[in-house]
C-alpha cells in the first residue's frame, strides 16, 4: 500500500495496485509480503506485454 500524509495518528493507505483508500493506526502497519510486492511490479509489465501480442 501507499501512505501519504496523515491525521489524527493515523495513516491513509491506498493498495499498490489501485482501490479504496484506508485511514490505519501506526501500530497496524507492517512490511508488505514479497509476494504481494512481486505481484505488483509484474503486473503493469504482464498489462504491457499482452497490448503488444494483441496489436500484433
Amino acid at each position: 500500500m501507499r501512505s501519504w500524509g496523515g491525521s489524527e495518528g493515523r495513516v491513509p493507505l491506498r493498495p499498490l495496485g489501485g482501490g479504496r483508500e484506508r485511514d490505519v493506526p501506526p501500530e497496524c502497519l507492517g512490511e508488505a509480503a514479497p509476494a504481494d510486492v512481486l505481484r505488483e511490479r509484474v503486473r503493469p509489465l504482464n498489462r504491457d506485454a499482452r497490448g503488444r501480442v494483441e496489436l500484433g
